[in-house]
C-alpha cells in the first residue's frame, strides 16, 4: 500500500470519526436541553401553582 493511499484512509477513518462525535455530542446536547426545558417548566408550574393559592 503507497504512502497516499495510507494518507487516503486515514482521511476517510477521521471523517467517520468527526462524524460520529458529532452525532453524539448532537445527541447528547439534545437530551440536556431536554431535561433543561422539562425541569423549567416543572418549576415554572409549582411557582404557578403557589402564586395562584396566595391569591386565593
Amino acid at each position: 500500500m503507497s504512502s497516499g493511499s495510507v494518507c487516503r484512509l486515514m482521511e476517510k477513518y477521521n471523517d467517520k470519526i468527526k462524524e460520529v462525535l458529532n452525532d453524539e455530542l448532537t445527541y447528547y446536547l439534545n437530551k440536556t436541553i431536554k431535561e433543561w426545558v422539562y425541569n423549567i417548566n416543572y418549576e415554572l408550574e409549582k411557582v404557578e401553582k403557589n402564586l395562584k393559592a396566595k391569591q386565593e
